[in-house]
């Protein structure tokens, strides 16, 4: 939602029409989309994967709500928010176990993929891939973060931030 603020030349106007006569504030974006700066190993269920690209192509981070020292997204306000996740893992061996999980302050709330690497049935060449969304009310200050678990082989997140990225938007005004 916008409001009239005032008249100086360096707020946002509200209409060409209206010229210099009218400006409002603009509400800021919430958002990131981040990808590895390189593989990840196994973070455990509950440990954030550290997300440390923010700058390459599709990447970024706006209004400063994610960590790349924490792996951490936390909510500047209260409000709905929408989250992705979507991981390559390489290097996986027959019958090794992989889940993905959203978590909000370190609770589950949302789980994807969870399956086990089969050649030929649910990945090729060691490859897997891994995905969940979820759509949540978050309260000023929680924490959302990404991790996954596998357990066999040494399996790793594969770094090409195409295949392997989280992101996030707020998606309410309250």
């Amino acid at each position: 939602m916008s409001k009239i603020i005032g008249t100086k030349p360096n707020q946002v106007p509200t209409n060409a029409n209206l010229g210099t006569m009218a400006y409002v504030e603009a509400t800021p974006v919430v958002a990131f989309n981040v990808g590895l700066s390189s593989t990840f190993s196994n973070s455990g269920n509950g440990n954030p994967i550290t997300w440390g690209n923010t700058d390459g192509p599709g990447r970024f981070v706006y209004g400063g709500c994610y960590s790349t020292s924490t792996g951490k997204f936390t909510a500047p306000t209260k409000g709905v928010y929408q989250f992705h996740l979507n991981i390559l893992a390489q290097s996986m061996g027959n019958g090794d176990n992989m889940e993905v999980y959203i978590r909000m302050d370190s609770t589950i709330v949302a789980i994807g993929s969870r399956m086990t690497y089969e050649p030929g049935a649910t990945g090729e060449s060691g490859y897997m891939a891994g995905i969940v969304s979820t759509i949540i009310e978050c309260e000023k200050g929680a924490e959302v973060f990404a991790s996954w678990y596998r357990s066999g082989s040494s399996g790793v997140v594969h770094a090409n931030p195409a295949w392997s990225y989280f992101c996030g938007a707020k998606v309410s005004l309250y």
